[in-house]
């Protein structure tokens, strides 16, 4: 609802706001690294965070995946998939599913919140690793439930659009005809079936078949597309809602671009003396409805009204983000104190008390009167030892 925002300083820290970002709470956890992306699930309690570098071609920082799940308040290095220049991170609504790339390399996925990952095959294989083909991966995006994802390479010969429908487990490429120069950017719908790429120089394209076909922005746009310098996009859960955003230079105007017809026309904003054209990165809520977006050298911007305005903080009124209260951490139970099992003793054995022929005599009549009260004074007839007795005529 954009009530929780969190946002990365490069060369800095991670910072998150509960408040639509009317206060901001520094992360002390992880520290200061040379952030470049950061995915957050729709409740706000899962977050992730990847180091790296943005832009095409060879990168010379490495770093690794951070992962939080309480909202930033703690965070946990994935050690296990080593240290690497990451571009980009994206996760599924309830953060199940996340996804990140590298400039270099595999596509990572994970399916139970960072438990576990599994390096992607090659997608223009399906079945051999990445030992022949790099690509430059740029960005990537999961859908709500984390089924499709979409990514993309920002290499001027292999620009493209590559799209899983099962997870990441198989891939298929779109070129865009050819006409793609350098994609930085992906956001999908929460359902997979819009979706819309930020090219360098061409400006953003969209598609409503889940990646099968794509409309370039220029066919709809008064502006010069081609002299801006594209950095991101963004859109709301239903795909109306669509947020571009491109930085000034030599030949660019830069500003913020906006969408509300899943990309059939698109309005140009400009505010904050400049600031708009000085936009690095762009996030939408799920409605739509709340924008945020950050300008390079740190400022944020937030919008409440779908664009219409925008300033550093929110208006007044919204309503905050519910706090996060922690599961207690379980007292552990008390170490179980193992007694050992007795040890079996045999009965104790009786020693018959028959000897010879007198005592025979006297211990057959009282186990024929008594057999129990017999046995317990001569033991089981079976064990008597008759070997003194010489005479048993008569016994019984």
């Amino acid at each position: 609802d954009g009530a929780r925002l969190a946002a990365t300083v490069s060369s800095g820290s991670i910072y998150t706001s509960a408040d639509s970002g009317a206060s901001w709470t520094e992360d002390t956890t992880a520290g200061a690294r040379s952030w470049v992306s950061i995915a957050m699930s729709a409740d706000g309690q899962r977050l992730a965070a990847v180091e790296g570098s943005k832009g095409t071609g060879s990168c010379d920082v490495q770093g690794s995946l951070w992962m939080s799940s309480d909202a930033g308040a703690s965070w946990t290095e994935q050690a296990g998939l080593g240290s690497r220049c990451w571009r980009g991170v994206a996760m599924s609504a309830d953060g199940t599913t996340v996804a990140v790339v590298p400039n270099e390399g595999s596509i990572w996925v994970s399916t139970d919140y960072g438990s576990g990952w599994t390096e992607t095959r090659d997608p223009s294989s399906g079945d051999d690793d990445y030992m022949y083909m790099t690509y430059d991966w740029q960005a990537v995006a999961v859908s709500s439930d984390g089924t499709k994802l979409a990514a993309v390479t920002g290499d001027y010969s292999m620009a493209s659009v590559w799209t899983s429908y099962d997870s990441g487990v198989t891939w298929s490429q779109d070129t865009g005809s050819g006409y793609w120069h350098s994609l930085l950017g992906v956001a999908m719908s929460a359902d997979g079936n819009t979706m819309a790429v930020v090219d360098s120089n061409n400006g953003p394209y969209t598609s409503s078949e889940g990646g099968y076909s794509w409309n370039s922005a220029n066919n709809y746009m008064d502006d010069d597309m081609n002299s801006q310098d594209w950095q991101a996009i963004a859109m709301s859960a239903d795909g109306s809602t669509m947020v571009a955003v491109a930085t000034a230079g030599s030949y660019s105007e830069g500003g913020v671009y906006l969408s509300t017809d899943s990309g059939a026309n698109w309005n140009r904003a400009v505010f904050g003396s400049g600031a708009s054209q000085n936009l690095v990165d762009v996030a939408v809520a799920a409605s739509g409805s709340r924008l945020s977006a950050v300008a390079n050298g740190g400022q944020v911007w937030i919008s409440a009204d779908t664009g219409a305005s925008w300033a550093t903080e929110p208006p007044a009124g919204l309503t905050p983000a519910p706090t996060v209260v922690m599961a207690p951490v379980p007292t552990p139970a008390p170490a179980l104190t193992m007694t050992p099992a007795p040890i079996a003793q045999p009965a104790p054995t009786i020693t018959p008390q028959i000897e010879d022929d007198s005592t025979i005599r006297t211990a057959v009549a009282a186990w024929l009167s008594d057999a129990t009260a017999a046995e317990a004074t001569y033991g089981h007839i079976s064990t008597w030892d008759t070997s003194g007795v010489m005479d048993m005529a008569f016994l019984f």
